[in-house]
Parts: C-alpha cells; sequence; structure tokens
C-alpha cells in the first residue's frame, strides 16, 4: 500500500507540471479560438 501511494505521489508530482503548462497553453489557444466560433455562429444564424 505505502509503495503503490508513494508511486501514485511521484505520477502526480511527475504529471502536475506538464497538466500546468498545458491547461496555460489550452487556455491562450480557447481564447484565439472562442472569437473565431462566435463569428461562425454569427455568420451560420
Amino acid at each position: 500500500m505505502n509503495v503503490g501511494l508513494f508511486l501514485i505521489i511521484a505520477i502526480c508530482c511527475g504529471l502536475l507540471p506538464i497538466i500546468i503548462s498545458v491547461n496555460e497553453k489550452n487556455k491562450k489557444n480557447k481564447k484565439r479560438f472562442i472569437p473565431r466560433k462566435f463569428i461562425d455562429v454569427k455568420k451560420n444564424t
């Protein structure tokens, strides 16, 4: 159990920076993509 918890913690600590960096990229991309989606919706309606 202790080894399993240690592995889970180690994996989480290893993945957190990756997840954070991916989330930051997604936030930047969403800011760019959202206006385009709204423009497309306005054109379609």
